[in-house]
């Protein structure tokens, strides 16, 4: 079992294509817009038997804590083999910063804090 955030565009698309078409693998898309991912999936002939996506936004930890929740619920007893932390933004020409549902600022929310939120949650200990 793989998760892979950030999987509906760019490296995160073309990470879980490979490893789909592997063979080796099922595929966890962990994305924002599920509606997205599923366009995408068709697009580039994601084998649905072997790839589920599901919904987190990075931008809120009680997303990722669902998400969490609910990758344990579907994984049951099999292992993560790997977890792709791939998803992020970059907005330099914004004027002023943007906030997370959390209170912290996006671009630290989503590309680091919501992903080690995730490792530490999803890490066997």
């Amino acid at each position: 079992l793989v998760v892979v955030t950030g999987t509906s565009s760019g490296l995160g698309r073309k990470a879980a294509l490979a490893l789909l078409r592997s063979g080796e693998y099922h595929v966890v898309g962990a994305v924002r817009d599920i509606d997205k991912m599923e366009a995408v999936a068709e697009i580039d002939g994601f084998d649905p038997e072997n790839f589920t996506p599901m919904e987190c936004e990075l931008n809120s930890f009680e997303s990722v804590r669902n998400f969490c929740q609910n990758l344990n619920e579907f994984r049951m007893s099999k292992p993560i083999d790997r977890l792709v932390c791939n998803a992020g933004v970059y907005q330099p020409s914004l004027d002023h910063a943007k906030w997370s549902a959390d209170n912290h600022e996006q671009t630290m929310q989503i590309n680091f804090l919501s992903h080690f939120l995730m490792i530490s949650e999803l890490m066997e200990g």
